[in-house]
């Protein structure tokens, strides 16, 4: 089931549907656009979509103007593994694997974490 969307892409283009409602909404309420942070859920009976909440975003929309990062790579070494970063950018460090949560203490300050699952085994709700 991991591989598999958890939405539809009937259920994301309702959802991104109501995004623009509520957006719409608050901004004549307002009288200026911002953008909102919009929770929602899917019922696991029935899969019916609810919004849960909506509020005005102030996480990114507070930070001190807006910056691009561009990473360039200088050179080219062989490369030791394949898969998606959690962060952004460019990093050097020893590489730690780690293939279970018990071996997370060995985990130091600086290594770059490589790993199957980031979500700890029995955290999930």
């Amino acid at each position: 089931m991991r591989a598999q969307s958890s939405l539809t892409d009937a259920e994301a283009l309702q959802l991104a549907t109501w995004a623009l409602r509520i957006e719409e909404h608050y901004a004549k309420e307002r009288g200026s656009e911002s953008p909102m942070d919009i929770e929602w859920g899917k019922d696991g009976e029935t899969g019916q979509l609810f919004v849960l909440q909506a509020r005005p975003e102030t996480v990114h929309s507070n930070r001190k103007g807006a910056s691009l990062r561009i990473y360039r790579l200088l050179g080219k070494g062989e490369q030791l593994a394949q898969g998606l970063a959690v962060g952004e950018g460019i990093a050097s460090g020893t590489a730690r694997v780690i293939r279970s949560a018990a071996q997370f203490d060995q985990f130091k300050r600086g290594e770059i974490l490589v790993t199957e699952n980031t979500i700890p085994t029995g955290s999930r709700s």
